[in-house]
Parts: C-alpha cells; structure tokens; sequence
C-alpha cells in the first residue's frame, strides 16, 4: 500500500534477501555515465543574473551567490503524526530530521479513511505542523487501501457490499468531505490505491467508478496532484507488474480520469532490480500518451530491507541516482525512517536512538549536497554572471559597490534575472612614475571615460587617448608623463549598454 504497511510486495517466489549485491553496482557500471549525463540535461538549467546600476550600466566583478533553498525534485518520507506532535524531548530529533531533511512527507496511515473517521484530530494538527514548516504533503489515501480487507474500512461499510447504491453514495460522501476539508493544505492526494491488488469495491461498482473517484477529488481541490498508487512494479522481479499499471492507467485516461503521477511503492527486500532496468520500466510507464500527454512517476515508499548495511547504503544511492536521472520522476519518498516506528526495523534509515545509518548518509549527500546548488560568480564586463544551476526555488546574493542585493526566485527553465544596485561614483587611484603614471579606479563603475585638461578655469575635459584594461577588479590605464600640469576626473557619459 501506499504509505502505511511494511510487509514486503514482491512477486511469489522472490529468492530470499540478496547478498552479493546487484547487478550495475560496480563503480565503473556503464548506467552511471549515461545517468549522470541525462541528470544534467533534466535537473539542471542555465541561469544567469545581469548586475546594473539605476543608470542601467553593467556592474562588472559584482559577486553573485546563487543559493538553493528548496529543490524543485521532491525528496521525502513518511511521518508519524504522533511524533510531530510530541513535546517529549524524545521526539525533538525526529522533528529536526523532518525539517531538515524532508521537503515533501507522506502523512503515515492517518489520513486513512478508517483512522480519520474514528480521529481527524492527529491528522489536522500534523498538516497543520507540516504546514507552518512549508512541508510538502502527500496525502495516502482517499479510496483504500484495504478494499479487499474490511478490516481497513469503516465498520459500516462492509455492510454496505450488497447494496451498490448505497457503498457509492458512502464512498462519494467520504472522498467529497475529506478532499474539501484539506484542500489548499495538501500537495498531492493517492485517490485510489493499490487498484490492481484490491478489487472488492470496483466488482461492486465498476471500473467507471474509479475514474469518477479522480474528477470528484479534482473538482474540490484543483491545484492538488492526484496519484493512482500501486505496488508490484519496479521491485518486482520482472516487468509484468508495469505492464498491468501501464494498461490500468491507460483504461483510466480513456474514461477522462484527471489524474496527473502514478505513484509507486517501492520496497526491496531480496530482490534488488538492477538500476538500468529500473530505467527501463519507467520509460514503460512514463510513455503512457493515449491524450498527447505522458505521466510523472512518484516514488513513493522507498526502501530496503537488509541486514547489509553497505549494500543497503550503495542501493540507496542507485536508486536514487537512477530515479533521479529519469525525466518523468518528479520525486522519492523514503517509507518510514525512523527504526522504532517499523514492523521491519532493518529497512529504516535512522535506528532508533536518531543516529542515521549508512543509507541515511548517502541520501543526505545525494539530495542535500551533490544534487542542491550553492555557488559563486563574478559578474563580466558585461555585467552578466552565469551559471548551470539544479531546477527549483533560489535565494540570489548580489554584492556591488558596497552594498548586498537579494532576489527570490523560482528556477524551472533556463532563467535570466535583473539585479539593480545602487551607483557609486568611483574614485581615481594614481600610482606616479617617472616616465609615467598608472592611473585605476573599480572595476564596478562602468560607463566612466577618464578625462584631463590642462585648466580648470574654464575646464575644457577632454577624453584621453588610451583606452582601460579591466584587470582584477580595477579598470586600469597608463599614461605617459606630461611636462605640463593636467587635471583628471572620471565622467560617465552616454547611455547604458543593453544586455
């Protein structure tokens, strides 16, 4: 299911747990070069930041830092409301994990339609919690899981197998109530989980009834993704579990369900697919384009469950690097992280005194590090610096004359930014010698034409005749020594250059 069991999903007759590794985890495998080319063409663009003054002159060697506060690519896992809602110092470690660590979150099993009934408390108080940290949410689930389980389902429901109306009436009325009462709060909404697996409710109603659950959910909260989750794809042994998710999906489109990612569940435990066949079954799904459009792909619930930390940490890292290397994943969520809160405790990344395990390492570095953009430039003469920056949401730092300009922006496509900076009229530095003088002054004031006379009543300013070099921030030129007395003064003359 799509956030809140632990039981392992692969295929009957999955060997038992790995333990010579898998396939392409050799350093020098030939899946990393084309994935690490493929990461730069599709998580990174080129942004580039002109530095003028009011006048509208470049400011050339203006520094200009390019921070990345919020990646666009979602990397998160699944809380407990419980814990969020903790003030037990205990639980102070987890809370620091999830703001520090997390962008986006799977709200465990509170959100699930039998535990939201009984208690819609935990679950408002945590997308509240979530919220005021700008915490992404992903909301598990509206229909399911356990349609095939009546223990999962309110108790009134079961009853309610024999009576088509009414089980469609009770399921509307849920989904309705539930979607209008988040909405706005929540990122994205698993309407149907695990479809291929539980079949109860759609014997009783139909296969229509599914694609009408996505327009319902659409029509109260418009701006949330809507996913349709299931299992038994890319943890599986072989592909036959795409397949069914891609011919589902493709029914689903066909009948105008507006649902926009298909999310997928994907916890090893044994069988660890090969990272390039991982990118061959995406390719599978991702080309579903019955209206023009292909699919995103969620990870959701990502893990593995191994006693071997090492091959746990490498996997991690492939994983990741593979999923974030296709362009049609929009995110990885880990499953539940923290040892203590898990029937598996060997497939979390943190144990449960809040010390990450090697896996938690290799995601920090991937998604906190390697794959987040803080960098420098200097501006060029042009007053334009540039850089090839990972997509999502930045802090800009611009210095220049003396002063510090900060932009905010959203970073999606290759980007051209305008910082204006306050002017400052440069000051003349001369370095006399005997045959002749070296004369500077910053190379942030741009527009300046160096200028002499030899009387300042009336001054007749005149251009020199030699043109500036722009040399380690300074603009420089020499002139020769004069047997008469010459004034000098710096005058900016003309109009600003264009970009």
């Amino acid at each position: 299911m799509g956030g809140a069991t632990d039981t392992p999903t692969s295929s009957p007759g999955t060997p038992p747990p790995a333990r010579g590794g898998y396939e392409g985890r050799e350093p020098d495998a030939p899946w990393r070069a084309a994935a690490g080319a493929a990461i730069d063409k599709h998580r990174r663009v080129a942004i580039t930041v002109r530095v003028q003054d009011e006048a509208g002159f470049a400011v050339p060697g203006a520094e200009v830092e390019f921070i990345e506060t919020r990646p666009a690519f979602a990397f998160g896992a699944t809380v407990e409301a419980s814990r969020l809602l903790s003030t037990n110092a205990a639980n102070g470690r987890y809370q620091s994990v999830v703001t520090n660590w997390f962008g986006t979150v799977t709200l465990g099993s509170d959100l699930e339609w039998s535990r939201l009934e009984k208690d819609p408390a935990p679950a408002a108080h945590a997308i509240d919690w979530l919220g005021s940290h700008r915490i992404g949410i992903r909301g598990h689930s509206l229909v399911g899981p356990g349609t095939n389980e009546t223990s999962h389902l309110p108790p009134d429901v079961a009853g309610l197998f024999s009576d088509p109306a009414a089980l469609r009436t009770r399921i509307v009325t849920h989904l309705t109530n539930v979607a209008a009462r988040f909405a706005g709060k929540l990122a994205d909404w698993d309407v149907v989980d695990q479809p291929l697996h539980d079949t109860a409710i759609e014997g009783v109603l139909g296969r229509q009834t599914l694609a009408d659950w996505f327009a319902i959910a659409h029509a109260v909260d418009p701006a949330a993704t809507l996913l349709l989750v299931d299992h038994g794809n890319l943890e599986d042994t072989g592909p036959d579990g795409t397949a069914r998710l891609r011919a589902l999906a493709d029914d689903l489109r066909s009948r105008e369900a507006p649902f926009h990612t298909l999310g997928l569940p994907s916890r090893f435990a044994g069988h660890l697919t090969p990272p390039d066949e991982i990118s061959r079954r995406l390719d599978r799904l991702a080309g579903i384009r019955p209206f023009g459009a292909s699919f995103a792909v969620r990870i959701t619930d990502f893990e593995v469950a191994t006693d071997d930390e090492a091959l746990q940490a490498d996997y991690t890292r492939d994983f990741l690097t593979a999923a974030f290397a296709h362009p049609a994943v929009n995110g990885v969520l880990a499953g539940g992280f923290w040892e203590s809160d898990r029937v598996q405790p060997k497939a979390a990344m943190f144990r449960a005194d809040g010390q990450p395990k090697p896996s938690a390492l290799v995601w920090s570095n991937l998604t906190q590090r390697a794959w987040m953009t803080r960098t420098n430039a200097r501006a060029s003469l042009t007053g334009s610096a540039a850089i090839r920056g990972f997509k999502g949401e930045y802090l800009v730092r611009v210095r220049a004359n003396g002063m510090v300009k900060e932009l905010l922006a959203t970073v999606l496509a290759d980007t051209h930014l305008a910082a204006v900076v306050p002017s400052a009229a440069p000051t003349i530095q001369v370095v006399p010698g005997p045959a002749s003088h070296r004369f500077s002054w910053s190379g942030q004031g741009n527009g300046y034409v160096l200028e002499s006379c030899e009387s300042l009543s009336p001054p007749d300013w005149q251009p020199v005749d030699l043109i500036p070099v722009l040399s380690k921030g300074q603009w420089r030129v020499e002139l020769p020594a004069a047997d008469t007395t010459l004034y000098f003064r710096l005058n900016r003359t003309g109009s600003a250059t264009p970009p």
